[in-house]
């Protein structure tokens, strides 16, 4: 997301960073003032940024905060660009994470008007079909058209559904970089999920709200016996969650995946790297245990329900006494996944806490057992 603040703003001049910051407030507000003027200033401003001391760029970063709220949607989003560019090289996300979650919540708000206009229209088109990436695209071509009919009507409401498009970028940073903003932000903003198919703003502010952090979980090997218990914080999809387990969970030998990789997944380093990793193991969900607390052949595909697809997210593994249950077995077939990770500043481990003996192990799936012929 650094590449993608950089390539938007630009990149290099001298007074003091204080005075910089308000004459680019100045001209973000003078909308008179061109797009060359301003990339003059803002270059400007991020030389002096590498010149100030921290507590000067601090009160320039509230002070930019300040334009969040502009009625012209594109300058208020340079100047969350800039903030949000900031708190990626490490200044404190508190600066401007309450005035992003008040924007945002004002956005959501708007923006939901439209949408449920959209809802209404699109349920009066042909039945949704078994092909859904047909009904997806029909969709996105509804929403451009209706955006084009109710312009007049509902100007304001499609402004914050196209603006919300733009400005979750700083958003993800933020809440990427401070769990607490995080909780906060989910806990304000309405409608995120639900907007979430037909926005893209929504759909990767949704996508970091169901991460789980510090979710107890219950990992084990029945063909070896062998489990740990702990807790995972910060892991987005199932590939990222094979990483980080071929990592910590118990081995001899030599490592099943590289320092690279695995500080790659587990947001230490760049966001991406050439190649692709092999996945070590099959994750089942626990109800797939047979009455021999094994696993089913690695070749029956008829127990693929069970699976813990490597798409998928950690949330939706079955939970059994208040943990997460990943069952490791063989693989079906060899699956590999791209060297990246979706949210850049988004930190992830799998925490250990104990190591299960054998017989703890057997009790853990044997419990497994007992619950799944009881459902």
């Amino acid at each position: 997301m650094a590449n993608l603040f950089k390539s938007f703003l630009g990149g290099s001049s001298k007074p003091t960073l204080i005075q910089i910051t308000e004459q680019l407030k100045e001209q973000l507000t003078d909308l008179e003032s061109t797009g060359e003027v301003l990339k003059t200033t803002i270059s400007s401003f991020f030389d002096a940024v590498t010149k100030a001391q921290e507590e000067e760029v601090n009160i320039s970063i509230r002070s930019l905060s300040d334009l969040f709220f502009m009625a012209e949607e594109s300058r208020s989003t340079t100047a969350m660009m800039i903030c949000g560019y900031l708190i990626e090289q490490g200044y404190d996300p508190q600066l401007v994470s309450d005035r992003i979650i008040e924007k945002l919540a004002y956005l959501t708000e708007s923006a939901y008007a439209f949408y449920q206009k959209f809802k209404i229209e699109l349920a009066k088109q042909s039945p949704v079909t078994d092909d859904e990436e047909s009904d997806e695209e029909d969709g996105y071509e509804l929403l451009e058209e209706l955006k084009e009919k109710y312009w007049d009507e509902m100007t304001d409401s499609i402004i914050s559904w196209n603006t919300l498009e733009q400005q979750y970028t700083p958003a993800v940073s933020v809440f990427s970089l401070d769990r607490s903003q995080c909780i906060i932000a989910e806990n304000t903003l309405e409608h995120i999920g639900e907007m979430a198919e037909y926005n893209q703003g929504c759909y990767w502010l949704n996508k970091l709200f169901e991460v789980l952090h510090h979710e107890p979980i219950v990992i084990i090997e029945p063909s070896t016996s062998t489990g740990v218990i702990g807790y995972m914080s910060g892991v987005v999809d199932n590939f990222q969650l094979q990483a980080l387990i071929m990592d910590a969970f118990p081995h001899k030998g030599s490592p099943r995946i590289s320092k690279a990789y695995t500080d790659l997944f587990r947001g230490i380093g760049p966001q991406s790297l050439e190649g692709s990793m092999v996945c070590h193991w099959n994750l089942y969900n626990w109800p797939v245990i047979t009455e021999q607390l094994l696993l089913p052949d690695a070749k029956d595909y008829s127990t693929s329900t069970y699976w813990i697809w490597g798409e998928g997210k950690p949330a939706d593994i079955g939970v059994l006494d208040g943990y997460r249950i990943v069952l490791l077995g063989e693989p079906s077939y060899q699956r590999s996944t791209n060297l990246q990770r979706v949210f850049n500043h988004l930190q992830a481990d799998i925490l250990i806490e104990k190591e299960l003996t054998p017989t703890e192990v057997q009790n853990w799936l044997s419990r497994m057992y007992q619950a799944a012929q009881q459902a």
